[in-house]
């Protein structure tokens, strides 16, 4: 298991930054995971990933989704899955943007597209609000971000936990990716405070204890091999 304790540290100031964490072997061969901070009344150009899912979560900020034929408003908490090929971008208001990305496949070099070069595709990004879930039974438990499909690669999971709560990560997935967006969680022996990440491939996950109240995760999980015939994976709920 690899963590990363501080996502914000690598934002950067008030400038434009993209960084791609170093993720190891076994987990890089399957995602990859980037920071993106975007200044107040700034644009990250319109470009596509050509055969990668992709996936943000909107930390801070607000600004707009832009795409081949539309533009959404997009905010704190909203979570962002853009299929293969859609061309997309964002803009930024008056305050900035800070979001944290995955692909699946990785692809560290997204295309840039000029507007109205690109066809709009089949299929258009979902945007979804991570919301707090409902407990089952007063446990904690995981919840699907996006409508649940077949052919998605790339797939997310949220839970709120209040302090000394436990639950296992969600697991069956080629790599995958805890992260803390409020709160604090204890994995094993190492604490993760807000905007820390943990990445995992072929190990057995620790459990998750919250060490704070009001600790909300999202849980990224990497499917490369999904195709329309397979059965998109359950998370695993605590016994």
């Amino acid at each position: 298991m690899q963590f990363f304790p501080n996502l914000l540290a690598k934002a950067g100031g008030n400038s434009f930054t993209r960084t791609t964490l170093p993720l190891d072997g076994p987990v890089g061969r399957h995602l990859s995971l980037v920071v993106a901070a975007i200044p107040a009344n700034a644009a990250f150009p319109l470009h596509m990933h050509p055969k990668s899912e992709d996936a943000f979560v909107v930390i801070s900020g607000s600004g707009h989704l832009v795409g081949a034929e539309s533009t959404r408003s997009i905010s704190g908490f909203d979570a962002v899955w853009v299929p293969p090929g859609n061309a997309h971008g964002l803009t930024t208001g008056h305050e900035g943007l800070l979001e944290i990305g995955c692909q699946v496949p990785p692809d560290h070099v997204p295309i840039e597209v000029r507007a109205g070069q690109h066809t709009p595709p089949p299929r258009q990004a979902v945007i979804a609000s991570i919301k707090p879930c409902e407990r089952i039974a007063g446990k904690p438990s995981w919840s699907t971000v996006f409508p649940a499909s077949h052919e998605q690669a790339l797939q997310l999971f949220s839970t709120s936990l209040s302090a000394s709560d436990e639950l296992l990560p969600p697991s069956g997935a080629s790599a995958s990716a805890i992260i803390v967006i409020r709160g604090a969680v204890q994995l094993g022996a190492h604490t993760l405070r807000a905007l820390g990440v943990a990445v995992y491939a072929d190990e057995s996950p620790v459990s998750i204890r919250a060490q704070e109240n009001d600790t909300l995760l999202v849980s990224l999980l990497a499917f490369p091999e999904m195709s329309p015939s397979n059965t998109a994976m359950e998370p695993t709920r605590d016994a």
